[in-house]
């Protein structure tokens, strides 16, 4: 998957457990993409899971351990 095209430097992310998340849009269902990675993770979550994020602390430790970070400062 690329680098979503809503994605730009001053876009808002949200740390959970040591990965970046862009989440979009802001309504349900939300697409979250792991950022600042050697490779995007794309994660759709359902309105019916709610909070959203529970699902991404569940994903955090898999995409720590086999995906590695950018540079400093690279979304």
């Amino acid at each position: 998957m690329g680098r979503p095209a809503a994605l730009h430097p001053e876009s808002q992310l949200v740390d959970i457990n040591g990965i970046s998340w862009f989440g979009q849009p802001a309504g349900r269902p939300v697409t979250f993409t792991a950022v600042a990675r050697q490779a995007y993770v794309e994660v759709t979550v359902p309105a019916k899971y709610n909070p959203a994020g529970d699902v991404l602390i569940e994903l955090g430790g898999a995409i720590t351990a086999t995906i590695p970070t950018k540079p400093e400062g690279q979304i």
